[in-house]
């Protein structure tokens, strides 16, 4: 900072003037870049008997793990089966809450989310629910307090929609569905 306004070769009563006014802007921007690298928020969470609140595996993981409330067992073949977590939650305002599945309910069970993900938007305050459907020929057991679903709190932007007659290209161009490899 101080080699820029040595540059400018001002006066010394300017040199102090654009040192104070360069402090201001550069610690009122360390200060917003600060806020907005590091999003922790309190997430107002209440529980129905049985909910446990949701825990992180690991310090930087990206999503939370949900638990069930209740021992239930799907039935195989089945469709869109509601697993109560009990949890509900005040999301701030302008935030999401993507409900995804672990990645062990892929590999290790028959399980697949019904839905792909869930979103809950800031407004909800109902339980938090996972649905889930069985692909095997044999029912499956959840029992209450299994890790069974991720939660991930983020903000959410909008778009606004600019319509255009043609996009600026890319090297990737409309190659989509596995056209960089299998």
């Amino acid at each position: 900072m101080i080699s820029f306004i040595d540059e400018l070769h001002p006066s010394e009563k300017k040199r102090v003037i654009l040192n104070g006014i360069f402090s201001i802007f550069y610690n009122l921007f360390d200060s917003v870049l600060e806020r907005y690298h590091k999003f922790d928020i309190e997430l107002p969470i209440q529980l129905e008997e049985g909910a446990q609140v949701p825990t992180y595996a690991h310090e930087n993981d990206a999503a939370a793990d949900l638990y069930a409330a209740d021992t239930v067992v799907v039935p195989a073949h089945s469709h869109s089966n509601m697993i109560r977590t009990g949890v509900h939650i005040q999301l701030p305002e302008n935030w999401v809450a993507f409900i995804f599945p672990r990645s062990s309910i892929g590999s290790k069970t028959p399980l697949r989310l019904s839905n792909s993900a869930g979103i809950i938007d800031c407004q909800y305050r109902g339980p938090l629910g996972v649905l889930y459907d069985n692909l095997s020929d044999s029912d499956y057991t959840i029992n209450a307090g299994d890790r069974i679903a991720q939660l991930m709190v983020m903000p959410n932007y909008h778009f606004k929609a600019k319509i255009v007659d043609k996009l600026e290209k890319s090297e990737r161009g409309e190659n989509g569905f596995g056209s960089s490899g299998k």
